[in-house]
């Protein structure tokens, strides 16, 4: 991205959970280092997808989502 939106991220403060397909390339290991040093951001990695999470393992995502949600409400 042409735009740091670092310093917007850095500004959360509610949970956020990043669901991220362990073939898809799209977070790099240095983003990710950032990312989990932030206080309230998880990163689950999940398995058999990419990029296209819904549409690759619709239950896994459902799943995931449903528990992130339960989790903070």
């Amino acid at each position: 991205l042409a735009t740091n939106l670092w310093p917007y991220l850095e500004r959360v403060n509610c949970p956020v959970q990043l669901l991220k397909g362990v073939t898809s390339d799209l977070v790099t290991p240095k983003t990710r280092a950032r990312i989990e040093k932030m206080s309230g951001f998880e990163i689950i990695d999940v398995e058999g997808t990419g990029h296209m999470i819904p549409q690759d393992v619709p239950e896994k995502f459902e799943e995931l989502v449903r528990k992130f949600l339960k989790s903070v409400y």
